[in-house]
């Protein structure tokens, strides 16, 4: 018998990847300073906007960088027992079938699939780097104070100043905002629109729309007003970084600089209420009193010891600092025209509300349809106004919110792609088990927040930023009952990272006892090369999923260029940009809609109806119906023709402008076709069976409004 003894098998020597995480905080820089930025092209569908397309890019090419150095340092075994990811990977497989077993857009639906799965894998990675590397989280406030620095100034010029959605606001400059040098209200104005073809006036960054804008600030504010206190306790510490880093830097000036930051984190958060109210949003003022209220109450809870060791004479401060901010913040609402009478106003103001109600409602009838896989991702502006329709059929419906009429109100006539409550949509969408898988994993998520506080007692900076992170991701959520700041890049990047400051201090307590675990346990290591070979599958693949990012938004460019072209008579060259928007994009309803309009008024009918019935696949909308109708009257289908027509008036009300047209050819085409008294026996059952010629029938159909009505 030998006595050598076998030597064990050496394991793969592990690769560190510093660049690679450092090239993932650069993107979440990105992510978080320049997406809140970029001109968000009006907000018909928010997965296709500069905003959304280049989020998105950003989140796939951290994720491809997060997994390649997860697979080159072996650590897929400790990765996936990070906080919620059995929790969140349930709810996106249960995402995954809703998708394919009721859409009818599966495209559509793994576009929405997709963004779901990336902003988780965003919770994932910040969570795991903010874990490893503690600075990294605290590094992520610098781009999050730049945007939101920037959104504050502008929104508050730009109540008074300029235009929200394109529509002027009435009244003189006031105050500080008489010295704006800019005074148009034209499209010239950089903050007005940049002369954008589009229905809704776009404008910088989330400033595209108030409630855009308003959402952003529910996720932001309560932590832009924990930040001045976490540097006030922070200081000597601070300072003392700062002198042992810059060797020839003095006290005083180590002070002085923190005093500066100090004055800046003050005035912007103070700055920011005020901007809060000039988006007379009035769901992001509840998200935010919420997210205060809420805080009253978990806040003294959980510190408890902290505050009682604070001396009377601080408390002084506290006082006087907080007297200062309120006159500040009454001073800068002023000067922005936000008076206690438009407050009140708009409070009193019920119009939008009724919107709200009936948009609602609409989601519930979807999801009262389909209550368990509901209708598929993305599929409430597919349905929008068929649903309506059948709301108004004189019937009570599932929270009998709207009552019982037969008229849709004037008030819906636009197209709304989002159910401006983000709860209620995903029950229509993903269904009601969806729903409450959803709301269970926040919950959880918030009550974890608590229990680490009071178990594992961390420092009041640590403390208050996990407290931030509490208030800032509940304040977002109760105003996603009143709108749709998840489908927005800016608020939903910047809830998304407000989340993982928590994530990242739940997975760095438990991360000690999961590595301990995995040392323990036999493991077979994959081999260097298997690592570099997976790694390049993933580059690849993280390729691809940038190219079919880029290609819809590129087909929502060419279909807003057909649409202008066509809105200027300009018909050959508008058929070709929506040809071309069509390639790129097959499932882009709008641009099949107006190319099937240019189709039929070059008298080609066959393609035409072909575009017009494609169309429906991804986008409904009564003008879809009434030129379906002319284009079956010019091919002498009367039945169909009825059909159509009847569609689109049940969509609107006659007196729009789209209905009395709608209503006009109804009686027009009825007339025609209706039955003399006396006539042949034959003629009623030919008229059904649509074999009989119309007396006047159009040899093209002529137009009405020249596009779609405007989406909300």
């Amino acid at each position: 018998m030998s006595s050598e003894v076998a030597a064990p098998p050496v394991a793969p020597v592990a690769v560190e990847t510093p660049t690679l995480d450092l090239i993932i905080e650069g993107l979440a820089w990105l992510v978080l300073g320049i997406v809140p930025l970029m001109i968000n092209v009006f907000n018909v569908d928010a997965y296709r906007t500069v905003q959304a397309t280049y989020s998105t890019i950003f989140i796939i090419l951290m994720a491809a960088a997060w997994g390649i150095s997860v697979t080159l340092t072996g650590r897929w075994s400790e990765v996936r027992r990070l906080p919620f990811v059995p929790a969140l990977a349930g709810f996106a497989l249960w995402s995954l079938l809703t998708w394919v077993f009721t859409s009818p857009s599966k495209p559509v639906s793994a576009e929405s699939w997709v963004n779901l799965v990336l902003y988780m894998l965003f919770f994932f990675l910040l969570s795991d780097l903010g874990a490893r590397r503690p600075g990294l989280l605290w590094r992520l406030c610098v781009p999050l104070f730049v945007a939101f620095s920037f959104n504050v100034v502008t929104g508050l010029l730009q109540h008074k100043a300029f235009m929200f959605l394109g529509m002027t606001r009435d009244g003189r400059y006031t105050g500080l905002f008489d010295l704006w040098p800019i005074k148009t209200t034209g499209a010239i104005n950089y903050f007005a629109g940049l002369q954008a073809p589009s229905r809704l006036s776009s404008a910088a960054g989330t400033l595209g729309n108030q409630n855009v804008l308003g959402g952003y600030f529910s996720a932001t504010i309560p932590l832009f007003l924990v930040l001045p206190v976490v540097l006030i306790i922070a200081w000597p510490r601070l300072s003392g970084a700062l002198l042992s880093r810059y060797k020839g830097m003095q006290e005083g000036t180590a002070n002085f600089a923190l005093g500066v930051a100090l004055l800046l984190l003050t005035a912007n958060a103070v700055a920011s209420l005020a901007c809060l109210l000039a988006t007379d949003t009035r769901g992001a003022w509840l998200g935010v009193i919420a997210a205060f209220g809420l805080g009253v109450l978990v806040v003294p809870a959980f510190f408890k010891e902290q505050l009682s060791r604070v001396s009377r004479r601080t408390w002084t401060r506290v006082a006087i600092a907080g007297a200062i901010a309120l006159v500040v913040l009454t001073s800068l609402a002023a000067a922005a025209g936000i008076t206690p009478t438009m407050l009140r106003n708009k409070v009193a103001d019920t119009w939008t509300v009724q919107q709200r109600l009936v948009a609602w409602e609409v989601a519930a009838v979807m999801a009262e349809r389909n209550p368990i896989m509901g209708r598929g991702l993305g599929t409430y502006k597919i349905y929008y106004f068929r649903d309506l329709a059948h709301l108004f059929d004189g019937k009570p419906h599932f929270f009998g919110l709207v009552k019982a009429d037969t008229r849709v109100p004037i008030y819906m006539h636009n197209r709304y792609v989002q159910a401006h409550n983000d709860f209620i949509q995903q029950a229509a969408e993903e269904g009601w088990p969806g729903l409450f898988f959803a709301v269970g994993i926040l919950v959880a998520f918030w009550l974890s927040i608590p229990r680490y506080i009071w178990r594992r007692r961390p420092p009041p900076t640590e403390g208050l930023l996990l407290m931030a992170s509490l208030l800032g991701t509940f304040g977002l959520c109760v105003f996603g009952l009143t709108n749709f700041p998840f489908h927005i890049a800016a608020s939903s990047t910047a809830w998304t990272t407000i989340a993982a400051f928590a994530g990242a201090a739940l997975w760095s307590e438990r991360r000690p006892a999961v590595q301990a675990q995995l040392a323990a346990t036999p493991r077979i290591s994959m081999p260097l090369e298997a690592r570099w070979a997976l790694s390049g599958a993933m580059g690849v693949f993280a390729f691809a999923l940038i190219v079919f990012t880029y290609l819809p938004y590129k087909a929502d460019m060419l279909t807003k260029q057909g649409m202008e072209l066509y809105q200027h008579g300009r018909v050959a060259e508008a058929g070709q940009a929506l040809r071309r928007a069509i390639k790129l994009d097959p499932e882009r309803g709008d641009a099949r809609l107006v190319l099937g309009i240019v189709y039929a008024l070059t008298g080609d009918f066959p393609a035409a109806e072909h575009q017009f019935i494609r169309c429906q696949t991804s986008y409904d909308d009564v003008t879809l119906h009434y030129y379906l109708g002319r284009v079956y009257e010019a091919e002498h289908k009367w039945t169909e023709a009825l059909s159509e027509y009847r569609i689109a008036q049940s969509y609107f009300p006659e007196s729009t402008d789209i209905g009395k047209v709608v209503a006009a050819r109804l009686k027009a085409l009825e007339a025609t076709l209706s039955v003399a008294p006396g006539a042949p026996a034959g003629t009623a059952a030919a008229l059904a069976s649509g074999s009989v010629t119309a007396a006047a029938s159009p040899a093209q159909p002529a137009p009405a409004p020249a596009a779609p009505p405007a989406s909300r």
